[in-house]
């Protein structure tokens, strides 16, 4: 990039940076929340160890490390705030992470479809809300991008082989889309296995050494089995991976959060008791900017063949890390489970770089950057809407951590 497209990236890349901070004390203080904050007191107060984490909402217990992480937050602070400060920054990292990753690995001519994504991942809604309290999700992205590195750095030395088969096991017990995601990279290592000499042992050593502390949970399940909940057996034909992943990207999915509150959102603004529709027209101009993006992906589309496509997956960063992404969000459908907007996170960036590669067809500059600017737009009026409201009732959101505590709730 130049250096006037480098002042305009890094300028939402601060703005990012800036959202995941501001009004911490707005963050979800729900179930999931609470009981983390309780596992994390037990165990800096009453030296109270979990070997087994809260149930998930496949009626599965989570496995211990989604509590552990936390634990060592705890370390530093046992202040609820603090505590979502420290999950902000973890996912701080994990952009600048993939920022040196763009930078180091990713090919020349593909660079600026990465850099487009990860400042629309930083300014993104979704992005955003997802960085900014007490849930095992939210700390994905920060392993999901060191597991990418370490991908990449695969066969260079023993010791890193070694932590990838330790960190591609662990980061399924920190959340279970993790299990498959690493069975995704587990796929692409040995299709591209005769690219890269890798130290097999290695990589099983970590990752037997990772998968020691899970074996708790393993026998908590065998000795009270339970059947999962949520299982539906055509959901895959629903293609609601596909969906989900448009939207997310495109940063119009603002139904996950606030349900019945979005047509709320949607008039927000309120100036002198009127409804601006404000935020409903800047999400009006992103569904015509993605819509637009479509159309001329579908008109500029050619099929190339297989062969093709084996070749830029055995050569390609880019088209490896899409590919790991996109399995990973096929092989949970296919086992049943009902698809999640939150299951998307363990794949970030990869459903904005979806987003960026369907907004670079379209062939208009100005486009691209105001599609930044209404995520941008959107995402700041999302915070000050939950700001001034303290959270909303009819939505997932629900109060705000700070009323809920002037509360008592």
């Amino acid at each position: 990039m130049n250096q006037e497209s480098n002042n305009f990236f890094y300028v939402f890349i601060f703005l990012g940076v800036f959202f995941r901070l501001v009004f911490l004390e707005d963050m979800e203080w729900k179930f999931d929340q609470l009981e983390m904050y309780k596992f994390i007191k037990e165990f800096h107060l009453e030296d109270h160890f979990r070997w087994i984490g809260m149930n998930s909402g496949v009626n599965i217990p989570n496995f211990g490390a989604s509590v552990w992480v936390f634990y060592l937050m705890g370390f530093f602070t046992l202040n609820p705030v603090w505590l979502s400060a420290q999950v902000a920054m973890l996912n701080i990292a994990a952009i600048f992470m993939f920022i040196y990753i763009t930078f180091k690995y990713i090919a020349q001519k593909e660079k600026h479809i990465w850099y487009y994504a990860l400042a629309l991942m930083s300014v993104s809604m979704i992005a955003v809300s997802f960085s900014r309290h007490l849930w095992a999700q939210n700390i994905l992205p920060f392993f999901t991008a060191l597991l990418f590195w370490l991908y990449i750095k695969r066969g260079t030395h023993w010791f890193i082989d070694s932590l990838f088969g330790f960190i591609l096991v662990l980061i399924g017990q920190i959340h279970m889309s993790g299990i498959f995601l690493a069975f995704s990279y587990v796929i692409m290592t040995l299709l591209v296995f005769k690219s890269r000499k890798i130290n097999l042992i290695a990589i099983f050593s970590g990752g037997i050494l990772s998968f020691l502390p899970s074996i708790p949970l393993l026998i908590h399940v065998f000795a009270n089995p339970s059947s999962p909940s949520n299982k539906k057996i055509f959901s895959f034909f629903e293609l609601k991976f596909l969906w989900y992943t448009l939207i997310q990207g495109a940063g119009i999915d603002i139904f996950y959060h606030l349900g019945k509150s979005s047509l709320s959102f949607i008039k927000y603004p309120t100036f002198c008791g009127i409804d601006t529709y404000f935020t409903g027209i800047i999400y009006f101009l992103m569904i015509v900017s993605i819509i637009s993006g479509v159309y001329f992906l579908f008109k500029s589309w050619r099929w190339s063949g297989f062969n093709q496509l084996l070749t830029l997956v055995q050569s390609n960063y880019t088209t490896q890390f899409c590919c790991i992404s996109m399995l990973t969000l096929i092989l949970i459908t296919l086992t049943g489970a009902n698809l999640f907007g939150h299951y998307l996170i363990v794949t970030f960036p990869f459903v904005f770089l979806y987003a960026s590669y369907i907004i670079f067809k379209v062939p208009y500059f100005r486009i691209q950057v105001l599609f930044l600017i209404l995520n941008t737009l959107t995402t700041l009026l999302f915070l000050l809407f939950i700001h001034t409201n303290q959270g909303c009732n009819d939505c997932e959101y629900g109060k705000t951590y700070k009323y809920k505590i002037s509360k008592n709730l």
